[in-house]
């Protein structure tokens, strides 16, 4: 009001000289101009006030408010003229914000460098004048930057067009959904029935498209009704349709709630029931009802749009959870997509758990954009804008996508939308058809050993949703280092590789902005604490690499390990993890050739590396396995006897012996100190797992290869050889005559080994 005050005191002489010159018939425009605009029928009241002009077409307060009238009416092109000419009379320039609608004209129409201008001039001229507009031109001037990034950031794949199938008249067509292979919507062409209002009102139906045949009015009772019926939802089992009906409270603003209508096994729609509290309420509107099931909580979620109290400003977005025996559940607010402004049109699309509406109070193209947001487990995920082709600088709404996501419904009111009035170039919004090219995104995750930069086999590959945090899918190759997953577009992911012994590595990939199909390779290199043993098998004369071998590996410092054994019969490589700290004995076998053996100490490491050790093994020759060196316990094969011949079989006899290797470390170590001791410790391991142990193996690899020979008619002659040890106060002949037992017993050994 204080703003009109102003205008009429700075105009009144002029302003009562044209009324005295032109009478009656001004007046009467500008009467009914006022009425139009106190009742928010602002296209009337802008033809009102151009009616008005013709009598004066300088008449600054006319030209305002036909300005205002046309902002408001969305007529942009109009509205930026009218601003213009009052500016530039340079008569009126003490209100700041004509410069400032005047650049928010040119930022609806896409003319960002005009718009940046005229904010900038703005902030010159006013920057002690209007906080409020100076805050929200800072805002603009954001969101300019912002449109001109995403200009060149177009999506190729997506092709937006204006439906042309009779659906789109010069009145609004908007909330188009999928229904029985065509498509249900609104229109609002048609006339409210009210002898008082004079032209009548407009009012929406819902409307339907069969396939292959023109526009209708849906038939059901819902539509006979004096008011506006408009955005039609259906329940996630179809049996029941949701929808909005709005009333008007004044000349052009409306009052709205959500009802609710069965749905037979026929689709016939009936039962029509305005949906209780709390989900509308009175005094409030409450619209763009969205229903889906959430696979989480096991139920019903109704999102819509409201202007109730406790929102974050305007227009927000709310859900409410049915429950089968109490209904719906007191609303709650979705602050982390509502803004000040307003958010509206919530559409969900359950294949993505993407939630898609429009907004004004967010960076954007310009007006109402079309925004998405991931649901996560505590809510919702960043806002993210859909960008442009959806998204123009005009007003873009009613996202709807399909199931597959190859193709969506919007409403704009974009240039090439038909025009309530063409003159004015504004109004109405139309329903446009977006098809999508579904991109094949595919990832090939590759594992690596970070030392040596080798792939790595036996890794775990796990993709991550960043946003939600959920596992999407993980993939083990035993075989090799690869891993393939396919991609949803516009997700953040996490990957994460893993594998036993290793340190995981991380790291993130992004599909948006992508606009072809292509595989995306990552690498992903893997650490480790332990060390990286590389065996090579090689024949003795020559040098060339043998494969079909054996490897066993043996932990000399911990006896209870079991032995890691490994063939591999297409290469001579072999790949091994083992501890820093010990000692490990390396024996390669292969039949027809002679064992390779070695010993590994890690003990000088500090730190993981890698150690590389070739192997060689020569063409099998029986006397390359003798001498063979067999040792016993003190006392035995049997203890206290002074028997020349026994039954004892070496197998168990050298087991025991093995198992006393801790005794022996105690008895000959314990009044060792320090590094005596260690290295006296140590040379007892090497004794029992290379001396005693190494004979025994070589035992077993001697024996078969002995009877081979056997059998092949060969004669072979074996010549044993004992020794004991002569111990004080004792009878040398006794001793002798033990050192035959372990003779015989060496008979017994292969015959046990035949048999």
């Amino acid at each position: 009001m204080k703003f009109n005050i102003k205008i009429l005191l700075v105009f009144l002489p002029l302003s009562m000289l044209h009324l005295t010159l032109t009478g009656q018939t001004k007046k009467a425009f500008i009467k009914e101009a006022e009425l139009n605009y106190t009742n928010k029928n602002f296209y009337a009241a802008l033809v009102n006030y151009e009616k008005a002009l013709e009598f004066d077409e300088n008449d600054t307060t006319l030209l305002i408010k036909a300005a205002e009238s046309a902002r408001q009416f969305n007529s942009y092109s109009k509205a930026a003229k009218l601003y213009s000419q009052i500016l530039d009379s340079m008569i009126y320039t003490k209100d700041p914000s004509l410069v400032f609608h005047q650049a928010s004209m040119y930022q609806k129409m896409g003319k960002y460098d005009e718009a940046e201008r005229k904010f900038q001039m703005f902030k010159s001229a006013y920057e002690n004048q209007d906080t409020f507009l100076l805050k929200k031109t800072d805002k603009e001037l954001a969101s300019i930057a912002y449109a001109k990034t995403m200009v060149n950031e177009a999506k190729s794949t997506i092709t937006v067009e204006r439906l042309e199938n009779g659906v789109n008249t010069p009145y609004s067509e908007v909330g188009a959904i999928i229904y029985k292979k065509g498509m249900m919507y609104s229109s609002k062409q048609f006339e409210e029935v009210n002898k008082k209002i004079k032209p009548p009102r407009k009012i929406a139906r819902l409307m339907e498209k069969p396939e292959n045949e023109s526009p209708k009015m849906l038939e059901s009772v819902i539509n006979n009704k004096n008011e506006s019926v408009t955005n039609p939802c259906f329940s996630p089992d179809g049996k029941n349709l949701y929808y909005t009906v709005c009333k008007y409270i004044n000349g052009s603003e409306k009052s709205c709630d959500l009802y609710k209508a069965s749905v037979d096994a026929k689709g016939i729609i009936s039962g029509e029931q305005r949906m209780p509290e709390p989900v509308n309420m009175v005094g409030y509107t409450t619209t763009h009802p969205n229903v889906v099931y959430d696979n989480d909580l096991k139920k019903e979620i109704l999102y819509f749009v409201s202007d109730r109290s406790g929102g974050a400003g305007g227009l927000d977005i709310w859900y409410s959870v049915k429950d089968d025996k109490y209904g719906f559940s007191q609303p709650v607010n979705i602050k982390e997509i509502n803004t000040q402004d307003d958010e509206i049109t919530p559409f969900y699309h359950d294949p993505t758990g993407y939630l898609y509406f429009s907004s004004n109070g967010r960076f954007g193209l310009g007006g109402f954009d079309v925004f998405k947001t991931q649901k996560t487990k505590d809510g919702f995920s960043d806002i993210v804008d859909v960008g442009i082709p959806v998204n123009s600088s005009y007003h873009d709404l009613y996202f709807h996508l399909s199931e597959e996501g190859d193709k969506a419904f919007m409403s704009s009111n974009r240039e090439g939308s038909l025009f309530l009035d063409s003159y004015y170039e504004a109004c109405c919004f139309d329903i446009y058809d977006v098809k999508i090219k579904k991109l094949k995104l595919d990832l090939l995750a590759l594992t690596f050993d970070k030392i040596t930069g080798r792939p790595l086999k036996k890794a775990t590959v796990r993709l991550i949703d960043k946003k939600t945090g959920i596992e999407v899918t993980k993939n083990t190759n035993e075989l090799s280092n690869d891993h393939t997953f396919e991609l949803l577009e516009d997700r953040n992911y996490i990957i994460v590789a893993e594998r036993e012994n290793y340190f995981p590595d991380t790291i993130e990939l992004s599909t948006f902005k992508k606009d072809q199909s292509e595989l995306i390779t990552k690498k992903l290199y893997l650490s480790t604490d332990m060390m990286l043993l590389d065996v090579s098998t090689y024949t003795k004369v020559g040098k060339i690499p043998l494969s079909g071998v054996t490897v066993t590996l043996i932990d000399m410092s911990d006896t209870t390990k079991k032995h890691i054994v490994e063939f591999n019969p297409l290469s001579h490589e072999f790949n091994f993890m083992i501890d820093r700290g010990k000692q490990y004995k390396i024996i390669a076998t292969k039949d027809g050739f002679t064992q390779g053996e070695d010993i590994i100490d890690t003990r000088p490491f500090d730190k993981s590396g890698l150690i590389q050790k070739d192997i060689f093994l020569d063409k099998f020759v029986l006397q390359d396995l003798l001498p063979i060196a067999l040792y016993f316990d003190n006392d035995l094969p049997d203890r206290k006897s002074k028997n020349t011949t026994t039954k004892a079989v070496y197998g168990t006899l050298v087991s025991e012996y093995v198992n006393k290797k801790q005794e022996y470390k105690n008895k000959f170590a314990k009044p060792l100190q320090g590094s005596e001791k260690s290295n006296a410790e140590n040379e007892i391991d090497v004794f029992f797992e290379g001396n005693v142990m190494g004979g025994y193996e070589k035992l077993k690899m001697f024996i078969p290869n002995l009877i081979q020979e056997l059998e092949a008619g060969n004669k072979v002659e074996l010549i044993f050889k004992g020794f004991a040890s002569l111990e004080p106060n004792r009878n040398t002949i006794w001793r002798l005559d033990k050192e035959g037992s372990i003779v015989s017993k060496m008979k017994w050994s292969f015959l046990a080994m035949k048999n």
